[in-house]
């Protein structure tokens, strides 16, 4: 199973922000897309120098279930430091249903959630509004919101033929949302 394929990019320009920053901290910077070539380049990377400073990993993976743990996974392998989650963390982030459980059983608050498989399988007891997006879809990729059952059975119906994976609902938290990084090797972090 390939799973889905990656749909999401940074833009050039934070790109180049990114860049920026570390060239103004004296970093010899190389800026190098996250394909099927990489693994040799860093390869290649290595073996010319004794040392990488770290990578700095901002890639999303090519395809599947856990394409956030592709270059994580790589850097791992070829011994490369790097900045940012590893593969574990990635997987566990993008999974949201499998995240909504560790959360529930370290008693973190979370708003309740569903799972699909099938638009058949509609709970008759959900208190809308909810949330509705691909379990493995990254921020707001295919959220949809549904105020009733009927626009839920359509929701999860569209997204199981549109994304080929299972679809999640969650009870609508009003407010903004934010993403955001955390840094620190702290075990408690």
């Amino acid at each position: 199973k390939l799973g889905p394929q990656n749909t999401e990019m940074y833009q050039e320009s934070t790109i180049r922000q990114i860049e920026q920053v570390f060239m103004n901290r004296g970093f010899d910077v190389r800026t190098v897309d996250g394909n099927l070539d990489l693994f040799e380049y860093l390869r290649e990377v290595k073996r010319e120098k004794d040392r990488i400073p770290f990578v700095f990993n901002l890639a999303y993976g090519i395809q599947g279930e856990n394409r956030y743990s592709h270059i994580p996974s790589i850097l791992e392998m070829l011994g490369l430091p790097y900045l940012g989650s590893g593969p574990l963390g990635h997987t566990l982030a993008l999974d949201k249903i499998t995240c909504k459980i560790i959360m529930k059983g370290h008693n973190i608050p979370t708003p309740d959630f569903w799972e699909y498989n099938s638009s058949e399988s509609i709970e008759s007891d959900i208190e809308y509004p909810v949330i509705v997006k691909p379990a493995m879809g990254a921020d707001s990729e295919g959220l949809q919101v549904a105020s009733n059952p009927k626009e839920l059975k359509e929701a999860v119906s569209f997204m199981l033929d549109e994304y080929a994976q299972t679809i999640f609902a969650e009870k609508f938290i009003s407010g903004r949302e934010f993403g955001m990084a955390l840094s620190g090797n702290h075990p408690n972090v």
